[in-house]
């Protein structure tokens, strides 16, 4: 039966005296058969040889560590001699053949899963050869073919000492004149893509393969836009245009470039095993003749390694004709806090330029870059270019430095695209002094997540000294030093610390009356403050919220609180709030009996709330036990969502028959996650029950994770939930661990940093 011998392959000879590897034309199938019933046993012994060189090549193959340096497939001048591949192993340097074709009535001989040779007959049973009646390993024996004199198949497996007859399944010896030739192989063929010689021995599904100068120690390959470059297709350059290539080099000691006359490329030093081929076109349509290259199209770099050994690495290159475009670009002095300016100018044979904005910061982009790029198609282009986001889709924002590429672009020769060189300059935003700078020039002020502008909410007051009534407009910025001192109701108030070097003092001389209107959206918010309360001051409270109706948004945003009584009471009636959030900011608790909440009512007022956010604060005392603290103490509270992430809590506890630091009536949907709860002085009889319900029961599912507890004090934990029989909770606890996981503390400055096993977890402040 006839078989394939066939497609791509290799070809390794001699170029000036290193081993070189060539493309070669496709392989037809080996035709030549002999088919000739009378001249068979002539046929048979002529082709012996072959055979049994093909055996022996495929034993020294399969030994470890072999591999293919050389490769060539020679097609004999002898019409009657079957082509083969001729090679040459890296582990003893011999030259070796495979040859194929019909040899007879041959038994099919193999290669099983346990590495040992077999034979199947003609009767298709398959048996392991045996030597000394153990398996012939095919890495250890080589056999070897001949036909007696009676024309039957006979092999040994001792170096040719001595052969006997093979035998069928039923004992009988087979005829090398069979009716019709066997091939060896079912194919061999050379793999350039994996860089291996695979071979299919006949009546087997699983190939041998052999590597052939491995990638992983000798390669160049030439990249383009993150792939291997397609050398059939032409890579465009307009006249001039630079283009930069990585080039992916292993086992490569040295190089030389081929490249078409008036071409340039220059291959930069590898690091990491990538050099940079950069490449520049001619500047003219000057006529070019083929000169180092292949062709007058091809950059070629020829790599050689230690050994000597060569590969190749080609691309096309291809000259656009037409002219190449140019323009100029240049910076506007900075003149606005959200945009950046830049004119264009002098375009010269441009259609259209394309343009990216990146911060300065960023690295510059390349031409394959400008793919997706803004284009504006004009041969005059709009001057001043104003842009207020970067390519990415960012904001421009304050104090900062964007830069803006552009790439001119001429495409006056149908069917061609010519890009000129990238310009670039680089522009700054306006540096404001104050936030109320900014915010009077319409930029919006962004705290815990909300946005706050001067269009929405009017002029802003800057205020300082003492504040002995209520402002007219509700965004107020705090210079240096200021005391609240009245008590008049408040609905809408935005209080900013107005320095961007440091956080405004504000003091409570007073307590604020937060009064919501009916039909308006009503907002409390602290931002950039340390704030504390005069102890003057008779009330328990800093905030006290005493009448019906809706609070939109609460938020305290990176601030300093030092909390010596309630932050916020909530007395009489139902309350709604929609939002709470309290966020990069940290609680000093002093020490006193009197409890402190952040938000809270000593009664069980119906209260809703859409959602609850406490991310990234630090809360703290010196001396848990004389700090009486709870964040949320609202047992009428139903609150949709709940999510409390990287918090760190440091010497804290409730009151001692209550401990626990959030209160509801019940939650619908909680996430707490990457919490450190630490306590060194632990002074109350209970565990501490971190959450609350109420009316329970705790919720079941969430997101809760990778809390964790530490308490100096053995026996004392701290529990996520709190329960009214033990305070210990058995659904999605923290995690207790017996060393401290705080590596800085500092209880003056408020610095509290986790060592690096929980670095990512706690307050990121």
């Amino acid at each position: 039966m006839k078989r394939n011998f066939n497609t791509l392959m290799k070809c390794i000879g001699v170029v000036a005296g290193c081993a070189t590897i060539f493309a070669c034309t496709e392989i037809n199938e080996l035709e030549e058969r002999v088919d000739s019933l009378d001249n068979r046993i002539t046929a048979l012994e002529t082709q012996l040889p072959a055979l049994n060189q093909s055996i022996d090549a495929i034993n020294k193959i399969i030994q470890d560590g072999s591999v293919i340096t050389s490769l060539e497939y020679i097609v004999p001048e002898d019409e009657n001699q079957e082509p083969y591949y001729e090679f040459t192993l890296s582990n003893d340097a011999q030259t070796y053949r495979l040859v194929n074709g019909s040899v007879g009535n041959i038994p099919t001989i193999g290669i099983n899963e346990n590495g040992n040779w077999t034979l199947t007959t003609e009767d298709g049973i398959t048996t392991e050869i045996l030597v000394n009646g153990e398996p012939a390993s095919a890495k250890a024996i080589v056999p070897e073919f001949e036909i007696d004199s009676e024309g039957y198949w006979t092999i040994s497996t001792n170096d040719g000492e001595n052969f006997t007859r093979v035998l069928n399944s039923e004992g009988q010896p087979v005829l090398a004149t069979g009716t019709e030739g066997s091939d060896i192989f079912d194919n061999v063929e050379y793999v350039e893509a994996e860089g291996v010689l695979r071979i299919t021995m006949a009546g087997s599904d699983t190939p041998i393969e052999v590597r052939v100068i491995s990638a992983e120690e000798f390669s160049c390959i030439i990249m383009y836009e993150g792939a291997k470059v397609d050398y059939d297709t032409p890579i465009e350059f307009g006249l001039g245009n630079v283009m930069n290539f990585n080039v992916s080099m292993t086992g490569v000691v040295t190089s030389i470039i081929s490249k078409p006359e008036g071409w340039s490329a220059v291959l930069g030093d590898p690091a990491n095993g990538t050099a940079v081929l950069t490449v520049t076109a001619p500047t003219t349509m000057t006529p070019v003749t083929r000169i180092s290259a292949s062709t007058e199209n091809d950059i070629t770099i020829h790599a050689i390694n230690e050994e000597g050994l060569s590969i190749f690495a080609k691309m096309q290159v291809k000259l656009l004709p037409g002219e190449k475009p140019s323009i100029s670009v240049s910076a506007v002095d900075a003149n606005s806090y959200t945009s950046v300016s830049f004119n264009l100018a002098d375009a010269q044979d441009m259609t259209s330029y394309k343009y990216l904005l990146y911060n300065a910061d960023s690295p510059a982009p390349t031409e394959a870059s400008f793919a997706n790029a803004t284009e504006v198609t004009s041969e005059n282009p709009v001057t001043p270019l104003v842009l207020t986001e970067t390519s990415d889709g960012t904001t421009v924002l304050y104090n900062e430095s964007y830069t803006l590429y552009v790439m001119p672009v001429n495409t006056t020769t149908e069917g061609y695209v010519i890009n000129g060189d990238i310009e670039q300059a680089t522009a700054s935003t306006l540096v404001p002094s104050t936030y109320a700078e900014l915010y009077e020039a319409g930029v919006p002020i962004s705290i815990g997540g909300k946005t706050y502008t001067h269009d929405e909410y009017g002029d802003a007051a800057v205020l300082s000294g003492d504040i002995t009534t209520a402002p007219a407009t509700p965004v107020c910025f705090i210079d240096g030093n200021a005391n609240i001192n009245y008590g008049s109701s408040t609905s809408e108030l935005i209080l900013i610390g107005n320095s961007f070097e440091e956080k405004a003092s504000l003091t409570f001389t007073n307590y604020l009356r937060l009064v919501p209107t009916d039909g308006t959206e009503d907002i409390l918010v602290f931002n950039n403050l340390d704030i504390s309360a005069d102890a003057a001051n008779t009330n328990n409270y800093f905030c006290s919220m005493t009448a019906d109706g809706v609070f939109e948004n609460i938020c305290i945003d990176n601030c300093n609180i030092t909390l010596n009584k309630h932050f916020i009471t909530i007395n009489n009636g139902p309350r709604v709030f929609s939002n709470l959030v309290i966020s990069d900011s940290k609680f000093f608790v002093t020490e006193g009996a009197q409890q402190r909440n952040i938000i809270g009512t000593n009664n069980n007022n119906t209260i809703t709330a859409e959602s609850i956010t406490i991310e990234n604060n630090i809360f703290y005392s010196t001396n848990a036990g004389n700090s009486e603290f709870k964040m949320i103490h609202m047992q009428g509270l139903t609150v949709n969502s709940l999510s409390i992430k990287n918090n760190t809590f440091y010497n804290l506890e409730g009151s001692d028959n209550a401990d626990m630091f959030i209160r509801f009536y019940t939650i619908n949907d909680i996430e707490v996650t990457r919490n450190i709860f630490v306590n060194e002085v632990f002074t109350h009889a209970r565990n501490i029950g971190f959450i609350r319900c109420q009316n329970g029961p705790y919720p079941t599912s969430g997101n809760v994770s990778e809390n964790i507890a530490y308490s100096a004090v053995d026996g004392r934990v701290c529990n996520l939930f709190y329960d009214s029989g033990n305070y210990t909770s058995t659904i999605m606890n923290f995690e207790q661990l017996d060393t401290n996981p705080l590596s800085e503390i500092n209880v003056e400055t408020g610095t509290f940093i986790p060592n690096s096993t929980y670095s990512s977890y706690g307050a990121q402040q």
